[in-house]
């Protein structure tokens, strides 16, 4: 018997394992989970279906994905007809045009963690101004191969896919103005926090817990850390009660270790990656995070943060320019600005009462966020999607 019309059929493919406790991975998890306790009925293709025959990552994206996206896309849909196929990346190109080829039933919709090709714009100065290794000679042929591959595997995920879901702001915009997209066809819904972080409430902001600076993410160019570590090792000079703690891949500790002063190795904790119970342990020890960000396509650690009662000081990219009012609940610093990083810190750390107006506020704002709403507003896509028109050469 076919499902009624308000139950959608969902089929949700990823190249990643379905885990609450990390990244894009726990945003699929999250969302599936809330669209089935809506009552549609969710299949899902992960990293485990898929064959990773290819080690090199580049290459297994850009030439084994997309072919493994659409053997396992045509698999499912002989067992049965969906009205809805959901793919992430825009590795996903070939499964989409093989969907509009076949004319199946059902809209199909790429899923973004971060457009590939507005990293790439947005990182290319970044490795220029910070003088970061260029290609050897005998590479830039296959780096310009790869980066190409990249922005047209993009263009063609865009030009095939029903519609494309995004978490930011500066995602949706970059449909509609670069790739020019019409924004019906383009969902931003930002992303949530764990519902444990909202159900469980946050203790006090005492004075030794803002003494307590965090900050969760791997050393990559994206992250900021060029300008994290000079700001926490001036934070930590100036005032003696600070500390410090890196969540970060497990492994890399040694070599974190090796940026700071020897002399505040006693301050500067190294914490391989949590499970989400643990790392809100952790949050609630803790008084500041640390999010200098130089790119995102959402970026979960704020909304986490806030809704543990946490003074954030983030710049302004990704999902932060949609959560955060500056000076209201969280303090926005430019990209790279190492020493806007240290007075921002600066001025929490020497003035208690506006950092816990800071706190409270997040918590507040952190509240209007929940996977509940973000699977809502999944499903509403989903169907208005439904309800245009067929998308002719990729208009």
């Amino acid at each position: 018997m076919r499902p009624s019309p308000s139950v959608l059929r969902i089929l949700m493919a990823s190249d990643t394992p379905l885990d609450p406790n990390s990244g894009a991975a726990g945003t699929e998890y999250q969302t599936v989970q809330g669209l089935r306790r809506l009552g549609h009925q969710v299949d899902c293709v992960s990293a485990e279906d898929l064959p990773h025959r290819v080690r090199h990552g580049n290459l297994h994206q850009l030439l084994e994905l997309p072919l493994a996206y659409r053997a396992a896309v045509r698999a499912r849909c002989r067992r049965q007809a969906y009205d809805v196929i959901q793919v992430n990346q825009p590795y996903c190109w070939l499964a989409a045009r093989d969907h509009r080829q076949e004319r199946r039933s059902g809209v199909f919709v790429m899923r973004s963690h971060g457009l590939e090709d507005l990293a790439e714009d947005t990182l290319r100065p970044w490795r220029k101004a910070l003088r970061l290794p260029a290609r050897r000679v005998w590479r830039m042929p296959a780096g310009w191969c790869v980066d190409w591959l990249i922005r047209s595997a993009c263009r063609a995920a865009i030009r095939h896919a029903s519609g494309v879901y995004v978490s930011s702001r500066a995602e949706e915009e970059h449909l509609v103005g670069h790739h020019r997209m019409d924004r019906c066809r383009v969902a931003r819904i930002p992303q949530a926090a764990p519902d444990s972080f909202l159900s469980t409430p946050p203790g006090h902001l005492t004075r030794e817990r803002l003494g307590r600076l965090l900050f969760v993410g791997p050393p990559q160019i994206w992250k900021g850390v060029h300008a994290l570590v000079p700001a926490v090792v001036q934070l930590l000079v100036m005032r003696s009660h600070a500390t410090f703690t890196w969540v970060c891949p497990g492994g890399e500790e040694g070599r974190l270790s090796a940026q700071f002063p020897a002399s505040l190795s006693g301050r500067i904790r190294l914490v391989p990656y949590l499970p989400q119970t643990e790392l809100m342990r952790l949050y609630d020890d803790h008084g500041i995070m640390l999010f200098p960000s130089l790119f995102e396509g959402f970026g979960k650690v704020p909304l986490e943060s806030m809704a543990r009662g946490l003074c954030l000081i983030a710049s302004p990219v990704g999902g932060v320019p949609d959560l955060v009012s500056d000076g209201v609940d969280g303090v926005i610093v430019a990209p790279g600005d190492a020493d806007a990083l240290q007075r921002a810190a600066l001025r929490l750390l020497d003035d208690t009462g506006f950092a816990r107006a800071v706190s409270e506020a997040a918590r507040r704002r952190a509240l209007e966020f929940t996977w509940a709403r973000v699977a809502r507003e999944s499903a509403a896509f989903y169907e208005r999607l439904g309800r245009l028109p067929p998308r002719e050469n990729g208009a």
